[in-house]
């Protein structure tokens, strides 16, 4: 196996879209970091957390459980039991996830949360972070980029398909904003890795970024086997083996 395998990236560049491909084409379990913050951000505004009290938003996230399923083709989230999936996608989830995910503290909980998952399965884990911060030690990295028109028109079609009614400049907007606050944050800022292969999207489609991160592995590892993610099991079976939330 490849053991963990890490993509990082701006916002838009397609990060997420390669994670779950490469992860169901190695047959890895896939480690949707940026959902776990959507999620942890939605039970603070229902709890009417304040968004200044670091601390409360800390303790908020080592006291939550996260399981993360793959149903149809689509990751599903869940949080203390209860899918959030589609409400972690909201406009009030989105404005507020980044003020969240830049807390010292927030991330100091939310890292083990992300490496325990990892434990459990070979995995593909996506995010701004993961091969610096989260998984420095991962075998495999990647780092995919595009220019910000592109980046921005990929976002511009998942809003309108969401049904959000924003134009394409306002997104252009937001992914340029997005930018300069990943890469100039104090916690765990946007950059590339050490040993990471950079992939530009900006002219290529998520089969050809696959292909290429598939060839990597390839000549990194020949003969490696494909991983095993173990098939979601229902509530049920998990309390009676005992097993904590993937």
């Amino acid at each position: 196996m490849y053991g963990i395998v890490t993509i990082d990236g701006p916002a838009g560049s397609g990060k997420s879209t390669a994670a779950r491909l490469l992860a169901r084409r190695l047959g890895y379990c896939y480690l949707d970091t940026g959902a776990m913050y959507r999620a942890a951000t939605l039970k603070a505004l229902r709890r009417g957390v304040d968004f200044a009290d670091e601390e409360s938003l800390a303790a908020l996230v080592r006291t939550t459980e996260f399981r993360l399923e793959e149903r149809a083709e689509q990751i599903r989230i869940f949080v203390d039991g209860a899918e959030v999936t589609d409400e972690i996608r909201s406009r009030e989830v989105t404005s507020k996830v980044y003020i969240f995910a830049e807390l010292r503290r927030v991330r100091e909980e939310m890292v083990p949360k992300q490496r325990a998952l990892a434990r459990k399965a070979a995995t593909v884990a996506d995010g701004r972070d993961m091969g610096t911060v989260v998984f420095p030690d991962a075998p495999h990295k990647f780092f995919v980029d595009g220019c910000a028109e592109v980046r921005a028109r990929r976002r511009h079609r998942e809003h309108l398909e969401r049904g959000d009614k924003l134009s394409y400049e306002q997104v252009l907007e937001e992914v340029r904003v997005r930018d300069e606050r990943d890469r100039n944050r104090k916690v765990s800022p946007l950059r590339i890795a050490d040993g990471a292969q950079v992939l530009d999207t900006t002219d290529l489609g998520v089969e050809g970024v696959v292909d290429r991160m598939l060839e990597s592995l390839r000549k990194a590892a020949p003969g490696a086997a494909s991983g095993a993610c173990p098939p979601a099991k229902s509530p049920a079976e998990r309390e009676e083996n005992g097993e904590g939330a993937r």
